[in-house]
């Protein structure tokens, strides 16, 4: 079905853009901006123009809404399709937990430090699991080609996601009014650190996978190398080194993170069936010209 794997790739794009804008409702305190009332903003289906708060919070919940239309209709076009039955479930629980937890803080008014990381959180493993639905789909025998997952791959994609959970907390530790401030500084130099470990181990796996010369790996290493310089540049920006206005570069910051840690998971699931560490070291694993 060649709709699926475009659909897929739309709400890949779309939960990208969600986190994104998720970051910037958080950090212009436009998280109740719709009051207590979920789905509706303050008793109607459209907000306040005039109102910042509402819009950015209106347009937040939007995007969610449209996520979720989306993976209602590729739920649907999976229904019948062998073999995705655990990968569609998967994305399809996380983004009801998703939205639960959003409705909850809502309603219950409960948003905190701790809250928010878990939102986030389960953003990104949605993020993930679309990705993984992706190669899914497009694999010519139904299942992932990265049945052997490289350890490197792995070992990235986790540390990249603690450290954005701890970029997470750094960054709402800083407001009084979480309780959190004096965490703050030792959270921001960790994920800073942990930054650091990740562009490197990134820039290795990015090499490496291009010198397997497999289709369908050249091409995400050259944007996973692309995209690591550019999320540093970023991080110096929110730290007042490079003249960047503070939310856009935040907004960007936040979404190359999703962007990259979805292309780690990519190339999880690419790497080429029966390709150790060692032979990814020296660019000599199995390689599959026709595409993995």
């Amino acid at each position: 079905m060649k709709s699926l794997p475009i659909l897929i790739k739309v709400t890949i794009a779309l939960t990208i853009l969600l986190i994104g804008w998720g970051g910037l409702t958080t950090n212009t305190f436009s998280g109740m901006g719709c009051g207590d009332d979920w789905p509706l903003c303050h008793g109607g289906l459209f907000p306040d123009w005039t109102e910042r708060d509402q819009v950015v919070e209106w347009t937040h919940r939007a995007l969610a809404l449209l996520v979720g239309g989306f993976l209602s209709v590729i739920v649907a076009l999976s229904a019948r399709i062998k073999g995705l039955r655990r990968p569609v479930l998967a994305s399809l629980v996380l983004l009801l937990l998703q939205a639960g937890l959003g409705m909850a803080t809502v309603r219950l008014e409960t948003a905190s430090i701790v809250i928010n990381a878990i939102h986030l959180g389960i953003a990104i493993l949605f993020l993930c699991s679309l990705v993984i639905l992706h190669e899914y789909v497009t694999s010519k025998n139904g299942k992932s080609g990265g049945e052997t997952i490289v350890k490197l791959t792995r070992w990235v994609a986790i540390i990249f996601f603690v450290q954005i959970i701890l970029g997470a907390l750094a960054l709402h530790a800083k407001f009084p009014h979480e309780g959190w401030v004096g965490a703050a500084t030792p959270l921001r130099h960790t994920h800073a650190t942990l930054g650091v470990v990740v562009l490197v181990m990134a820039m290795i796996l990015s090499a490496r996978a291009r010198r397997t010369g497999t289709r369908g790996l050249v091409a995400p290493a050259y944007l996973l190398s692309s995209l690591s310089g550019i999320q540093m540049f970023l991080g110096f920006g929110l730290l007042g080194m490079v003249p960047l206005s503070y939310l856009h570069a935040l907004v960007a910051h936040i979404m190359a993170a999703a962007s990259l840690i979805a292309l780690v998971v990519l190339l999880m699931q690419r790497i080429p069936k029966g390709c150790p560490l060692a032979k990814v070291c020296i660019g000599r694993c199995p390689t599959d010209k026709n595409g993995a």
